[in-house]
């Protein structure tokens, strides 16, 4: 019997070895659920990811299928003029919140005026001034007038800007050719081309960040042949052609662009381009002309005007989920950026961010 329990004794656990065991036991439990958490949270991760690429992808198809869109709506147009009230201009249920699979799009214009509603469509691009036709008079009035710059800077600017657009090498009082542009750092040559985009406005000599950004909104680089559209252009467009006509008649251009855009905004549309076509609809709707008036419409209808468009400008946000769900201030998730020319069938600029 004695042995029986000594055989017993040698056979069972100590405590020691008991509570080792059970040491060990509870170490495996608390690796097991630490390595449990951290694959959890880079499974959770990698879906996030995941979702983040999906959410990403339908955003971009949205908004490419909205820049499509709104291509194939520019190039149908075949109007023999364009305003802000046809169909291209705001349209919002072709370009306001339109689902394409698992996102949507919309295409945003710009404010025409200062207070204007939000629109949903795209912008007539000749409602700007055509950087690569306007001439020495009216890039010094831009210059002046939007840029806010001197009288003696904004003749350099003008300057500069026709040197770097016009084919020589000759240097005109206060501008620069190639010459300059290569003493500098990083060093570029002149294009001796017409602009290829706004953005070049940075490249010319004596441009400044700020002027820039004035001029950002009432500009546009467009095949020189491209005139202003007056049934899209703004008032301070407007006021620019009149001061470049006649410098003296300042109070005379602004007056005439405020009955313009008033003409405008009241619903009215010029159809015609010829002087006593458009004279006729001003005085018909209230908005008689003075004597200086008709002088600077006249100037500025045979030099700078066309009542209708060949291009036009589309800035189209992409965002993932539903399209009923869009709240306001939600920024897109991608956005596609275009100038397409109706005329030549072709793109002039695309953007996509």
């Amino acid at each position: 019997m004695e042995r029986e329990k000594q055989r017993l004794v040698r056979v069972l656990p100590s405590q020691r070895e008991t509570g080792s065991v059970l040491i060990l036991t509870l170490w495996a439990l608390l690796f097991l659920g630490m390595l449990v958490v951290a694959v959890s949270s880079h499974v959770a991760g990698v879906i996030r990811v995941a979702e983040g690429i999906a959410d990403r992808t339908h955003a971009v198809l949205a908004a490419r299928s909205g820049a499509a869109a709104a291509v194939q709506m520019a190039a149908s147009f075949t109007n023999n003029y364009a305003a802000l009230d046809d169909i291209w201009a705001d349209n919002p249920s072709v370009f306001e919140n339109i689902q394409v699979g698992g996102g949507y799009f919309r295409v945003v214009g710009s404010p025409h005026a200062e207070g204007d509603q939000l629109r949903f469509g795209l912008d007539d691009e000749q409602g700007k001034i055509n950087l690569n036709r306007a001439d020495e008079r009216l890039l010094r009035t831009v210059f002046m007038l939007i840029g806010g710059v001197s009288g003696d800077r904004a003749d350099e600017l003008a300057a500069a800007l026709l040197d770097w657009r016009d084919p020589d090498d000759e240097v005109r009082p206060g501008g620069a050719e190639t010459p300059y542009y290569q003493s500098l750092t990083p060093s570029y040559e002149a294009r001796n081309a017409p602009l290829e985009t706004v953005e070049e406005l940075m490249l010319i000599k004596g441009m400044t960040p700020e002027v820039y950004r004035r001029l950002l909104p009432y500009v546009a680089v467009l095949p020189p042949d491209r005139r202003i559209n007056i049934n899209t252009a703004s008032a301070r467009v407007l006021e620019c052609l009149g001061r470049a006509i006649n410098p003296e008649k300042a109070t005379a251009a602004r007056a005439l662009a405020e009955k313009i855009s008033a003409y405008m905004r009241a619903g009215g549309r010029f159809e015609s381009p010829g002087l006593g076509a458009m004279a006729n609809a001003l005085n018909n709707a209230g908005y008689n002309l003075a004597t200086d008036e008709s002088a600077l419409l006249a100037g500025i209808v045979g030099r700078y005007l066309v009542v209708d468009t060949q291009t036009f400008r589309g800035r189209v946000g992409g965002y993932s989920g539903r399209a009923d769900e869009h709240h306001d201030g939600l920024s897109p998730e991608y956005v596609v950026e275009f100038v397409f020319d109706c005329k030549g069938l072709k793109m002039l600029y695309w953007r996509e961010f």
